[in-house]
């Protein structure tokens, strides 16, 4: 899918997994060993909205700072109330193969969006068909 954004700068990410940690959140999906220009050379910035640390999540925020080359910032807005050691167990899971970008920041925020309405959007985007 990145490969179809050649020049993204900005990549949101919506998760919706109201299961346990051990699932994987993000279905199975196979990384892609290509380059993928957009890595390469445009995104810069990453933020992942109800993020619960899922074993999907974590492959696929690894898989971006490990490969993004240019990113700057990665917000991770989680909706799990984390200590501070928590956060660093998913820092360190997130960054186990190096970051791409020696500026790369990865930040951590508390959601302030209820499960209820998270739930309730997700719900909803269920519903509506994709083309």
């Amino acid at each position: 899918m990145l490969s179809l954004f050649p020049y993204l700068q900005r990549l949101e990410i919506e998760c919706f997994n109201f299961g346990t940690m051990n699932e994987h959140g993000f279905g199975e999906w196979d990384p892609v060993d290509d380059a993928v220009l957009c890595l390469k050379k445009h995104l810069q910035d990453v933020l992942f909205k109800g993020y619960c640390g899922t074993v999907g999540e974590v492959k696929f925020a690894r898989y971006l700072v490990a490969r993004a080359e240019v990113l700057i910032s990665m917000e991770i807005n989680h909706s799990v109330d984390w200590s501070q050691d928590e956060i660093s167990h998913q820092k360190d899971l997130i960054c186990i193969r190096g970051k791409a970008s020696l500026f790369a920041q990865l930040y951590f925020t508390k959601s302030m969006v209820s499960d209820d309405a998270r739930r309730k959007k997700a719900t909803f985007l269920n519903s509506v068909s994709m083309i």
